[in-house]
């Protein structure tokens, strides 16, 4: 769940350890409010692994480790 305080440009993505993008979650702007996101690893094919997580909104932007077991 990402909250906007203002209309803000949202992007997630998701990354390989290779730094290829394995999949688009957002990309483009969201009013202000709350807003819901998720990833189904099974629909998308990922195999067992690490992955990046980039999220961006704005201006700031973050990077977490999601690993699929």
């Amino acid at each position: 769940t990402i909250e906007t305080k203002a209309t803000s440009e949202i992007s997630i993505e998701v990354y390989d350890m290779t730094g290829h993008i394995v999949s688009v979650l957002a990309n483009g702007y969201e009013c202000a409010g709350l807003h819901n996101y998720s990833l189904d690893a099974n629909k998308e094919h990922l195999a067992k692994g690490k992955y990046i997580v980039k999220v961006r909104v704005g201006d700031e932007e973050i990077k977490r480790q999601l690993i699929k077991l």
